[in-house]
């Protein structure tokens, strides 16, 4: 349903694919399920950012003035 992550998603073809992952302790699940995703990559590129506070989405980039430039940065690198 619209609202709650999919608690078992088809995670095989992640594994040979980079992930970044990013995500607030607080925000959970989703920063489990990030945590998840993360885990079952394999690719050397796949990066997980954990933040502290419960921040979902866009507010991460108020948060972190640096966050669009690492993830526009991690993007071209693929």
């Amino acid at each position: 349903s619209v609202g709650r992550p999919n608690p078992d998603p088809p995670f095989e073809q992640i594994s040979q694919l980079p992930v970044l992952a990013i995500g607030a302790e607080g925000d959970q699940p989703w920063a489990d399920q990030m945590r998840g995703v993360f885990n079952r990559s394999r690719h050397p590129a796949s990066r997980f950012v954990l933040y502290k506070g419960e921040s979902h989405g866009a507010p991460l980039l108020k948060d972190d003035p640096g966050l669009a430039q690492a993830i526009a940065e991690w993007l071209a690198a693929r």
